[in-house]
């Protein structure tokens, strides 16, 4: 399952960085998880501990990532 994760979030990630400034945007990926609102990714939902994103907020993580994708697609329609 990891790698499956780990995959998808390459491919995500490689899509975002398609668009101009993604690499800033990817520095705010901002998200809820467990009721708590992340503003961190690569920290733990307390702030305190280091995590690897994918594997630790994992669904959740990913989803994030979609939303941005989708988010910037949309704005370079118009």
């Amino acid at each position: 399952m990891k790698n499956s994760l780990k995959k998808q979030e390459a491919i995500l990630i490689h899509k975002l960085l398609q668009f101009e400034n993604t690499n800033l945007f990817l520095n705010y990926l901002n998200f809820d998880y467990n009721d708590t609102y992340i503003t961190d990714q690569y920290l733990d939902e307390n702030g305190k501990f280091d995590v690897i994103p994918v594997e630790y907020y994992g669904e959740t993580y990913l989803k994030a990532l979609e939303n941005k994708l989708t988010g910037l697609i949309k704005s370079n329609i118009k």
